[in-house]
């Protein structure tokens, strides 16, 4: 009798595997057996027509059910019959999540205002939560797991519509309305993160990649998104209201209501399109119109102080400056960038004028001077940007502007009232810092006087991706100047903090494997991050003997000596986010460049030295990329011509190695790391020949330019050169350079022992 029985439960499930597991989930409830009982309640649910049941718009309407509603209405039938009415209320209102969205226990916790009765405390609803869900999951209405490392639970798709089913159209917006006000309320006090920077199964993780979601079925067909959506303080909720709205419907309503004269409330509609370039729904040149397009909105804006007040909630001038800011970094040089830095040094004076905030008056300051100071370096283009500019007064102009920021960003940490804005302050205090003047020599008081290597190192233990990446992305820089990684050159150059080198690199190391950029190529939302770690800090890293860790970031990045279309792409940002790049950083040098930084960081096995030979210019015409790249007198501590120097001789190419560095130094390099460079190659060179003048003639030239620097550590390269010289030649002199290995190495507060693996990979 049993098996004829299953048989019928069979039937009834039409042999389908997912009726047939609901159907085994209402056995296993019964007993274990199945009893004419159990069939009986199938049966109930089994007909061609089903009357749908708890839907009050849709009584009297018969609804046609395919065999799955059907078993699945056979389940629920079951638990009203064991008295879980709870648990099938909870099944109708898990309508509201996406597909294929797993649904971790913390956001139900946050709509326990939704999913739960009124009369339960919190604590009550929680426990009353996990109940009803782990009944759904023993019926197999439901899938995954409601413990923490579960990864949270989830419907069947088939399951999931006959959820919406039970309800119509307006329940289901009004479901999605409640939804959406309780997740913007459990708004943690940090902010909700941007997707790559939420910690996987986190409320703002969910927030990050559902909640457009949950605003879209909110809005009736052609409504304007809600104010507080509009101007909410989190990107990422700005980035949810434009996902859920369309970025061509957010413009249409923008300049319907710019027609309006409602310039405040149409500035607000086209910031929030701007931001799914992050998203990749629009490309980088849309979401720079979009933000320039605000800008013009915002100063049409200013004329109506009134509709200012109302249309900003009291936040218009944080929320000017924040599109100003994100301003800064578009379309650099061009004609609508200077117009729009010009009305931000407006708001700026003017928000000094009344005492406005000190951190956000500083550092609105900061950038403004940067514009001054790039301008002052030839980075814009123009006449600076021609060799033999930017002259050594173009450079001393750039580099009082940049020691001024650095004091200015000091003052704003000081100044910080929370400790994300002391973070920010403190790292671009020591990034202005080293942008630039690194390139020429370095004064160490400047650095002790923004907090030195406490701060360096302070930062680098500090910093976690997922919260304070997250807030530098967002804070209208548009960029993570952690990444960048300008920080590293003080700390490795001035102080020989390797340790604290090699927690950088872990810590940037994690951040690319997170981003999988190799695969995604999101290089329009990372493309200063790159440029800054490939350009600053992976020189830096050879210089100190991590080649293999340089190699290691390199290729987390996808921009390997081989990756030509992934440089491409990031070219292609960079060039979008400033156009004069195009004149100031040509591609070929830049590529040029960046594949002689890759090679020199391959390790051994990885370089196809033919390949390499094949494409590196001659010594002249390496030269010659120097005169029109303008790196050449600023920014980071390498050269073409250096970089290019020190490839030939792994190469093996000694001659060319010799010519190039010498026609380096013969033009005038404004880099001081460049030219111990450079002579320290022509020293390694002619040793391989034993021309014993030319060796020392090079060194002496090498510990001049290290002193001149101003920077122990390529004083300690010579030293060490130095020191392995006359180690088999000259006691006297040996001893000498032993002292000053000691002597340097006491300046920075170090040992010997400290920087054995320098030696050890340079020997690689």
């Amino acid at each position: 009798r049993e098996y004829a029985l299953a048989e019928e439960v069979l039937a009834l499930c039409g042999r389908l595997p997912l009726t047939v597991t609901i159907a085994g989930s209402m056995v296993q409830q019964n007993g274990s057996e199945i009893t004419p009982e159990l069939t009986q309640v199938m049966a109930e649910a089994h007909g061609a027509m089903l009357r749908v049941q708890g839907s009050k718009p849709l009584e009297g309407v018969e609804v046609e059910m395919t065999l799955e509603d059907r078993v699945i209405s056979s389940s629920l039938q079951a638990l009203r019959r064991r008295s879980m009415h709870s648990a099938v209320e909870l099944f109708k209102q898990l309508a509201v999540f996406p597909e294929d969205a797993a649904v971790p226990m913390c956001v139900f916790e946050a709509l326990v205002p939704v999913l739960c009765p009124e009369e339960l405390t919190a604590a009550q609803a929680n426990v009353a939560l996990r109940r009803w869900l782990t009944t759904l999951l023993r019926y197999h209405l439901l899938q995954g797991s409601v413990q923490a490392e579960g990864g949270g639970v989830f419907m069947h798709d088939i399951v999931r519509s006959h959820a919406i089913m039970l309800h119509s159209e307006e329940e289901l917006r009004g479901l999605q309305v409640a939804a959406t006000q309780a997740l913007l309320a459990a708004r943690p006090a940090e902010g909700f993160p941007e997707p790559e920077h939420a910690v996987p199964g986190s409320l703002g993780d969910y927030v990050a990649r559902y909640l457009h979601w949950h605003m879209r079925g909110s809005l009736a067909a052609g409504e304007e998104p809600w104010d507080d959506w509009v101007a909410h303080d989190d990107l990422s909720v700005q980035q949810a209201t434009a996902f859920a709205v369309g970025a061509s419907a957010l413009r249409a309503m923008a300049e319907a209501w710019a027609q309006q004269k409602q310039h405040a409330r149409a500035a607000r509609l086209m910031w929030n399109a701007s931001a799914l370039v992050t998203r990749g729904h629009i490309s980088l040149a849309e979401s720079q119109d979009l933000v320039f397009s605000a800008v013009e909105q915002l100063q049409k804006a200013q004329q109506d102080d009134g509709q200012r007040a109302a249309a900003s909630g009291g936040l218009h001038e944080e929320f000017e400056m924040a599109v100003l800011r994100r301003a800064f970094i578009s379309d650099m040089g061009s004609e609508r960038h200077t117009q729009a830095m010009a009305y931000m040094h407006e708001k700026q004076r003017a928000a000094a004028a009344v005492g406005a905030a000190a951190f956000s008056s500083r550092t609105d300051e900061i950038l403004l001077n940067a514009v001054r100071g790039m301008g002052a370096m030839g980075m814009y283009g123009g006449e600076r940007s021609v060799w033999p500019n930017p002259s050594w007064e173009h450079l001393e102009e750039a580099v009082a502007i940049w020691h001024v920021n650095s004091a200015l960003a000091h003052e704003a940490a000081q100044l910080a009232t929370n400790e994300m804005e002391q973070f920010l302050g403190q790292l671009i205090s020591v990034q202005d810092y080293s942008l630039f003047p690194f390139a020429i020599s370095c004064d160490r008081r400047q650095i002790e006087n923004v907090g030195g290597e406490a701060t360096i190192v302070h930062l680098i233990n500090t910093y976690d991706y997922h919260v304070h990446g997250a807030f530098l992305k967002s804070i209208g820089f548009g960029a993570d100047l952690f990444v960048g990684g300008a920080i590293t050159l003080p700390l490795a150059l001035q102080y020989g903090s390797l340790a604290a080198l090699d927690t950088w690199c872990a810590k940037v190391h994690g951040v690319l494997e997170m981003l999988k950029l190799p695969i995604t190529r999101q290089y329009a939302a990372q493309w200063f991050e790159c440029f800054g770690f490939i350009y600053w800090a992976i020189p830096c890293l050879l210089l100190c003997g991590r080649r293999h860790v340089a190699h290691n970031l390199i290729v987390a990045a996808g921009l390997g000596w081989h990756d030509d279309e992934n440089f491409a792409l990031f070219l292609t940002q960079l060039y979008k986010q400033c156009p004069s790049s195009s004149e100031v950083y040509p591609a070929e040098p830049m590529r040029i460049v960046a594949r002689l930084i890759a090679a020199l960081a391959a390790p051994e096995g990885f370089l196809d030295t033919a390949t390499v030979s094949s494409w590196m210019p001659p010594p002249t015409a390496l030269v010659e990329i120097d005169r029109c790249w303008c790196f050449h007198a600023s920014l980071g501590v390498s050269s073409a011509a250096h970089l290019a120097a020190r490839l030939f001789l792994r190469l093996g190419r000694h001659a060319d190695a010799v010519e190039t560095a010498r026609l380096a130094l013969l033009q005038g390099t404004k880099k001081r790391v460049v030219a111990v460079e450079c002579h320290r190659i022509l020293a390694q060179a002619a040793a391989e020949q034993s021309r014993v003048e030319d060796i020392e003639e090079a060194l002496r030239h090498a510990k001049d330019e290290a002193r001149r620097s101003q920077l122990p550590l390529m004083e300690l390269l010579v030293a060490h050169d130095l020191n392995d010289y006359y180690a088999v030649r000259s006691t006297a002199s040996w001893r000498g350079a032993a002292e000053s290995l000691s002597e340097v190495c006491g300046r920075m507060g170090r040992s010997m022992g400290d920087f054995v693996s320098i030696w050890q990979n340079e020997a690689r």
